[in-house]
């Protein structure tokens, strides 16, 4: 029975990775043009079954083929899709997606919120998938509802606590919900995880200049422009700080209230809800600082 057990404790660790797809075929898959590459992922998928690359390969392949398709069509096209398969968590995120990008086209602002609907669904079907969940978030945020934000964000932090762009995007809605130590301490665990977020250091300025902690936000800022000088959050990082410094003995200037964000969770991403597959982007540079009156 001993030399059984030792059998089975070498053994299973080897089918564990039998059971991940090898990442070389993953590598091919980019060769393919987007529907046959569809299909190909759709024949793995039911083989590694619960493959997250898979998965995420997957949306991306489905949502390129529909690239050239009229915004209308395409949520027909995904809402039938969820018709004949109701619990697929990955089409209630993928049509979420289409309604989210018809509501910052002709659509407006009415589908926004069917697309908080289906990342909701999606996040109920799928209660581990970090880009449902913060995509709900990143739709909290847009629609200034920063109380829902930060449930959800801290709903993904469970999932992965780690992750840096939840992380700054916590921090984001706190910030935004008047919380700035809050704010702080959530871009503290974002740079205590990746020191060289620049996106993490700006906001942690902003929100030490709204606290009044001047000297420290000028820190901040001339660590972003330190990291890379050639991004535009490091330009407004500069722009800032030169600011600062140059009244900090005179007059008291105060942060604007506009910050940089990270939006949708999954893979980092840009504070775009939809994007909740890729790695990090970078939000709009925040605002200059104004004098205060």
């Amino acid at each position: 029975m001993k030399r059984i057990a030792i059998l089975l404790i070498l053994i299973l660790p080897l089918l564990a990775m039998a059971l991940d797809v090898p990442q070389s075929r993953l590598d091919k898959l980019g060769e393919k043009p987007a529907k046959e590459r569809l299909a190909s992922i759709e024949k793995l998928m039911k083989r590694y079954s619960g493959d997250e690359r898979l998965e995420s390969l997957w949306s991306e392949a489905f949502w390129e083929s529909l690239d050239d398709i009229d915004p209308v069509e395409r949520i027909e096209i995904v809402k039938g899709k969820l018709r004949k398969d109701p619990d697929n968590g990955l089409l209630s995120k993928l049509l979420g997606d289409a309604y989210f990008d018809y509501s910052h086209g002709k659509g407006g602002s009415t589908y926004m919120d069917s697309a908080l609907f289906a990342y909701e669904n999606a996040a109920l079907k799928m209660p581990d998938h970090l880009p449902a969940i913060g995509s709900v978030g990143a739709l909290y945020d847009e629609k200034e509802d920063y109380e829902q934000a930060v449930f959800w964000y801290q709903r993904a932090l469970e999932v992965k606590p780690d992750h840096v762009a939840t992380l700054v995007n916590l921090g984001g809605s706190l910030y935004n919900k008047g919380d700035s130590n809050g704010a702080i301490d959530a871009y503290r665990r974002a740079l205590e995880v990746d020191p060289m977020s620049q996106d993490a250091h700006y906001n942690l300025g902003v929100a030490f200049a709204e606290a009044q902690i001047y000297r420290e936000a000028v820190v901040e800022w001339d660590l972003v422009v330190e990291i890379d000088p050639n991004t535009p959050v490091a330009q407004q990082a500069a722009s800032n700080a030169q600011l600062l410094k140059e009244v900090l003995n005179e007059t008291v200037y105060k942060g604007g209230r506009k910050i940089r964000k990270l939006g949708s969770v999954g893979e980092e991403t840009t504070n775009n809800p939809k994007a909740g597959t890729g790695e990090p982007g970078v939000g709009p540079a925040g605002q200059t600082l104004e004098k205060k009156k």
